[in-house]
């Protein structure tokens, strides 16, 4: 999988390819130079050549344009954008617009529908002492319901998950990173793998992450009595 990388060093800034994606922080000064306390977060994307072009926070920078952003970054990831590749479809999957998307869908239950029906026909036309010798799994249920379930994941939608009561359900972004411990960052202690009966052991492994968002999206209330 692909993920921003944070740059620590004017060498590996250099390095990378054109075609970088790049999220650097900068302070601003005004006219006396004096530093201004907000910082900002530039957006670049790396080009061929001695080229640069703004507009608002975004910006194409290539060549000794590319060399000179490191002087002023306060912090920087970057994501090479050659690195992410495209979603792997079966033949004959891949909708090419919303409209097919839906339209196959509605042609999957449609399709599924129709097979269990012809199912139930063949299996009332099935003789007696056949069908008997039938194992119960083997025999199609009254509703196509699972079915078309299973159908429809074949093409890859997911079911919305079911929540249970008493869940209140957060998203937390950020930046990927390994942890500085400098209280600039959010740290997801996930369930203790190496000591069940420690509570507050930490493992570099969970999930540690810079400038974090959290963002409740809404909660499952526990029904009282």
């Amino acid at each position: 999988m692909t993920e921003l990388r944070y740059i620590e060093t004017e060498a590996q800034w250099d390095a990378l390819p054109v075609g970088t994606l790049a999220r650097v922080g900068y302070i601003e000064h005004d006219d006396n130079g004096a530093e201004i306390d907000e910082g900002k977060m530039m957006i670049i994307l790396r080009v061929e050549g001695d080229f640069r072009a703004n507009v608002g926070d975004y910006m194409l920078a290539g060549g000794k344009y590319w060399s000179e952003v490191w002087g002023w970054e306060q912090g920087a990831t970057a994501l090479d954008t050659a690195e992410i590749s495209e979603p792997v479809w079966a033949p004959g999957l891949a909708p090419t617009t919303a409209a097919q998307e839906l339209a196959e869908a509605y042609l999957t239950v449609h399709d599924t529908i129709e097979d269990h029906k012809a199912r139930l026909q063949a299996i009332d036309k099935t003789p007696i002492s056949e069908y008997l010798r039938i194992p119960t799994e083997d025999l199609p249920p009254k509703s196509p319901a699972v079915e078309i379930v299973k159908a429809l994941q074949s093409r890859g939608w997911t079911p919305p998950p079911i929540y249970p009561e008493g869940v209140q359900v957060w998203t937390i972004s950020g930046i990927p990173d390994g942890g500085r411990s400098d209280g600039t960052q959010a740290y997801l202690s996930l369930p203790s793998r190496k000591d069940e009966h420690r509570f507050d052991f930490q493992d570099r492994g969970d999930i540690w992450l810079e400038k974090p968002t959290v963002t409740v999206n809404f909660e499952v209330p526990r029904k009282r009595d």
